[in-house]
């Protein structure tokens, strides 16, 4: 045993040198790395834009096609497609992404990222031709009910490759990006989500152009809408498929993939549960950050990205004369348009300003943002409410602050904050906590319109940014300019920290054990 003690006392020494060495060697790596900024886009990031943030575009394309195809649906089944169908259809999307999410992201912390990048496209483009294809292969009877329920089915596991997409793409881009680039690049694989929505309109627009141009619609034509719709998102899937074959895994998988000694013996003598418990203790507070952050700006960011259409709507439809036809297909999808553009060239904007900003304080000042212009929104509702022009205005700058600040960098400082080896995993349950808040987000916002009056949504959403103002003050850290070798260093210092602790606490149990036995001995 005297033996066993000394090899575990040399160890932990060996680690620990070697820890501090690593550490030392990173830092002087760090500080170099400042010295020395690459340029913005070097012929490598082009290449790996793609690869990783395609997949991150289908995603917003197949969520934000919903809102079209539930319109449509609702002129084919006026009677068959009920609030409850709405609901259920929905709802299957947010709980397969939030599936997709926590699976695929634990996989990629233990399989590699590169495989489970390959499995999430995959499952894109079969999902996408699932719900293209609907009611078959899931059931040979053609009718709406039928329909309805495998399209609800289908859609279920389109969500399920969606959500994958969320850690995957983010730890990707975050750990093949150079230091000072880390915000930059991933931002941009991100700004993939505002070109997927606004994609979604245009091809809705288009397609309404051809087979909806005017009243009465015939269900066919609008059968084949909808169809179209979720097959074009396969395409761009069907491409970046062989370039993700071609993809390396990170170094800084490779580098942690295998275990240390330490790690060896720490995961051996722990359950699952005790581990979970580990690694909430160590990051537990980084996680109330990320997750929390995320939850209140997915509840903003979905709940006025989908009714602040219905007010354009309405606007627009207060401009017309009586005898012209309102809330067609065509007024729909434009207003759903307009949304898009408003907030699309601010994910750029935020791309080229977050690494010189710093993360945290774009996320501060984001919703710092948000909650001022929402209170003025508020306060100021009938007045803004009275002219489109105006409410276009106003709604540019939500936007402005929404996607220079929250939307862009929960996603970012959820990918950084985390060590290498369970990385993906606590990305992937933060974006499920943001996939809770935006079902919340979608469902009620209609509900609290309908009841309260849209001046207090924009109430509400400023109490919101002001929770996520706090969350983000206390509970998260910079990250920006930072090597995440270090955080992968601070993670092999804990469990150095902890297995220390744990050692010592054989030791002395072993202790007690022999002077117990020499009692026993003695009494004998």
């Amino acid at each position: 045993m005297d033996i066993d003690d000394n090899i575990g006392r040399e160890e932990r020494t060996s680690l620990l040198n070697r820890t501090m060495s690593d550490s030392a060697t990173t830092t002087e790596s760090v500080d170099n790395d400042a010295k020395v900024i690459p340029p913005a886009l070097t012929h490598e990031h082009l290449k790996q834009l793609p690869v990783q943030g395609i997949g991150f575009l289908v995603d917003a394309y197949d969520l934000f096609s919903m809102t079209t195809v539930n319109v449509i649906l609702s002129v084919e089944y006026p009677k068959e497609f009920t609030v409850e169908h709405k609901g259920r259809l929905n709802g299957a999307v947010f709980l397969g992404c939030i599936v997709g999410q926590i699976l695929f992201g634990y996989l990629a912390d233990r399989i590699g990222r590169a495989r489970i990048f390959i499995t999430t496209c995959i499952m894109l483009i079969c999902g996408s031709l699932l719900c293209t294809i609907t009611p078959y292969p899931f059931s040979f009877v053609y009718n709406a009910h039928t329909i309805l329920w495998t399209l609800t089915i289908a859609r279920f596991l389109l969500g399920i490759a969606i959500g994958g997409e969320y850690p995957l793409s983010a730890t990707v881009a975050s750990e093949h990006s150079h230091t000072n680039l880390r915000g930059f690049q991933t931002a941009l694989v991100h700004a993939g989500q505002g070109l997927g929505a606004l994609l979604s309109c245009l091809f809705g627009l288009f397609l309404v152009n051809i087979y909806a141009n005017q009243r009465p619609y015939k269900q066919n034509n609008l059968e084949t809408i909808w169809r179209l719709l979720f097959s074009f998102g396969i395409l761009p899937a069907l491409c970046i498929l062989p370039l993700r074959c071609k993809m390396k895994e990170s170094k800084h998988f490779s580098r942690n993939k295998k275990k240390t000694i330490l790690d060896k013996r720490h995961t051996s003598k722990m359950t699952p549960m005790s581990n979970v418990c580990w690694v909430l203790n160590n990051y537990g507070k980084r996680m109330i950050g990320t997750a929390g952050c995320w939850f209140i700006n997915d509840i903003i960011f979905y709940g006025i990205g989908i009714w602040l259409a219905t007010i354009l709507l309405e606007l627009e439809n207060s401009n017309k004369p009586p005898s012209i036809n309102k809330n067609t297909l065509r007024d729909v999808l434009t207003s759903t348009f307009i949304v898009a553009v408003c907030g699309l060239p601010w994910y750029f904007v935020s791309a080229f300003f977050i690494d010189r900003v710093g993360h945290r304080k774009m996320q501060l000042y984001g919703f710092l943002g948000l909650s001022i212009t929402s209170c003025l929104f508020s306060l100021f509702y009938t007045q803004v409410a009275s002219s489109m022009i105006t409410f276009i205005v106003f709604l540019t700058i939500l936007f402005a602050f929404l996607n220079l600040g929250s939307n862009t960098t929960t996603f970012i400082i959820a990918s950084e904050s985390y060590p290498s080896k369970i990385r993906a995993t606590m990305h992937g349950i933060s974006a499920a906590f943001g996939k809770c808040g935006a079902f919340i987000g979608a469902s009620f916002f209609y509900t609290i319109k309908s009841l309260y009056g849209a001046a207090r949504c924009f109430l509400l959403i400023s109490l919101l940014s002001l929770i996520g103002l706090i969350l983000t003050y206390f509970f998260i850290n910079e990250y920006c300019n930072v090597d995440l070798r270090l955080i992968d260093l601070e993670y092999e210092e804990k469990l150095l920290q902890f297995a220390g602790r744990n050692q010592k606490k054989e030791e002395v149990g072993h202790e007690e054990r022999e002077k117990e036995s020499q009692n026993r001995m003695l009494y004998a």
